[in-house]
């Protein structure tokens, strides 16, 4: 497989750029009449955000802010990227929470992160076919809708964009203070951008052949030590746990993490691949162990992981590219796979979008071969990518249309998901539904009993019920279980208002304000109190 070589020196025409830009911004461009779903409405009521000129202020505020204390997520500069994106709203007369326009920015950094694929693809030593046929293959990529089509997905397509700024910068060695920047600023919006480190020297050991110079070595480990201590000042109190219903791998052994792990690999590989059988949700219950090695996913993966090496050795030196994109995809993804270590989710599509690049290159390589040797399968092949994504895209996009569209299709692709069927019950609940929300809860706490949120929700429907004193029990219970869940202290309030215990609920929510002076409910709730007095 040689399409790495023939046309390297060259760079990217202004034809390539516009046409992987285009095909970024049509993949999106049904996302931009969506509502607020999910996750979104949380960072969007992040008071931090209504000031982002007020730097240290938001710099020093974790990525969920004061809706969820205790949060380890530090992501500075992509919480100022939606503040600023509020604030552009205003200027043009506009609510700060008006969704299109932070659905407009969030095309734009995805088109401009797949024109930097492009360039790193060149710089990669791909040939002008193969970069071109990569980089428009990640522009519509179908499993990259949940970290475009929410606003939530904001740290994914910067961290990747200033990611890559890093690598390209570092192996065109610009000055060193701009790449090292550069990384900073992925580091910034997102945590697991220190993988880019390992592609950016990866580059210079293995593709380019010549050992980078301390200087760079330096200044770059230098931003990651700046980020570490940002990040160690800020979230050092951090208390937040993850939560068995989000990542059910944190009840499973290091052994069956490791290898289910694996076997989640294989579906994001999958669905690169073959875009059906996308879930927004592989929480408790929905998420199947693999138990050993004789589990087919692990079979399958341990698979593609010798076909990748064959590949490799037999293309070797020439074919550099395949090795170097198969070490990439590990070290983008190994922050956040569970295979080192347990984060906040055991599988979710939006962290696929920076290590899909290398699938691409890979996509690219193999497609670009075959046309060299037949034009027209070439070509057919290469549209049959780019269509296929962009259509599953397109329909992908639609089920964040709104949230009732999306958690009545969250059910359907996770049936067996407790965090599915609470949500679905939330929406039922704000749609006046009161009967279909508690059946969903039941589901819910059938699946996981001591789930904290749905007893929060259940006890909110037995409170517009008048049942005030079986409210203040269920919420008791919600926060005894998540000591920081503070929908639930808020809860309380409102029960023991409700029970004329005004005293007992100010000192509640005293104890709230010391949790998080800045939370955005907490005027709301004293002006409650005071009309009590």
């Amino acid at each position: 497989m040689d399409g790495e070589h023939g046309d390297v020196h060259e760079r990217a025409s202004w034809k390539e750029l516009a046409l992987v830009a285009g095909l970024a911004l049509l993949a999106q461009a049904n996302t931009l009449a969506n509502q607020i779903v999910y996750d979104d409405r949380v960072l969007i009521d992040d008071p931090a955000l209504r000031a982002p000129f007020d730097l240290p202020g938001l710099w020093a505020s974790t990525w969920w802010g004061e809706a969820r204390p205790g949060s380890a997520l530090y992501r500075p500069l992509a919480s100022w990227s939606l503040g600023v994106n509020g604030w552009l709203n205003e200027r043009f007369g506009l609510p700060f929470e008006s969704v299109t326009g932070f659905h407009v920015a969030n095309a734009v950094f995805h088109a401009a992160a797949s024109v930097l694929v492009l360039l790193f693809l060149r710089v990669l030593g791909l040939s002008r076919a193969a970069a071109c046929i990569g980089a428009a293959s990640f522009a519509v990529l179908a499993i990259h809708v949940e970290a475009l089509a929410p606003i939530t997905g904001r740290s994914e397509t910067l961290a990747l964009g200033f990611g890559l700024g890093f690598v390209l910068l570092h192996a065109r060695r610009a000055p060193t203070w701009l790449a090292s920047v550069c990384f900073l600023a992925a580091l910034l919006c997102k945590e697991s951008a220190v993988g880019f480190l390992a592609v950016a020297f990866g580059l210079d050991l293995l593709v380019k052949r010549e050992r980078p110079t301390w200087t760079r070595v330096v200044f770059t480990l230098g931003a990651l030590a700046v980020f570490l201590v940002a990040r160690w000042s800020v979230i050092r109190g951090a208390t937040a746990s993850i939560s068995v219903i989000d990542n059910p791998l944190v009840a499973a052994s290091a052994y069956e993490r490791v290898l289910t792990a694996c076997a989640v690999q294989l579906d994001y590989l999958r669905l690169m691949l073959v875009p059906i059988g996308f879930a927004s949700d592989a929480s408790l219950a929905q998420l199947a162990f693999a138990r050993g090695f004789g589990d087919a996913r692990v079979i399958a993966f341990a698979g593609a992981l010798i076909l990748v090496t064959i590949a490799s050795v037999r293309a070797w030196p020439r074919g550099r590219a395949i090795a170097f994109s198969a070490l990439g995809y590990a070290a983008l993804f190994g922050p956040a796979s569970n295979l080192l270590f347990l984060v906040g989710t055991a599988r979710a599509e939006r962290l696929a979008y920076a290590p899909s690049l290398f699938v691409c290159a890979l996509l690219g390589l193999g497609i670009a071969w075959i046309l060299r040797r037949n034009r027209a399968l070439g070509l057919t092949l290469a549209a049959a990518l780019v269509l296929a994504n962009l259509g599953a895209s397109w329909a992908r996009n639609a089920t964040w249309r709104d949230p009732g569209t999306f958690f009545r299709a969250q059910v359907v692709e996770a049936p067996r998901s407790a965090k599915a069927c609470f949500n679905l019950g939330a929406q039922l609940a704000a749609e006046g539904d009161d009967a279909g929300a508690e059946r969903e809860y039941q589901a819910a706490l059938a699946i996981h009993a001591d789930y904290a949120e749905v007893l929060h929700n259940h006890a909110n429907l037995l409170r517009r019920r008048g049942e005030a004193e079986r409210a203040l029990g269920l919420y008791r219970r919600a926060l005894e279980l998540q000591p920081l869940f503070l929908p639930a202290a808020f809860g309380i309030v409102e029960a023991l208002h409700d029970l004329r215990r005004d005293d007992d609920a100010r000192a509640m929510l005293a104890q709230i304000e010391k949790k998080a002076p800045r939370h955005p409910w907490l005027a709301a709730h004293r002006a409650l109190l005071e009309r009590g007095r």
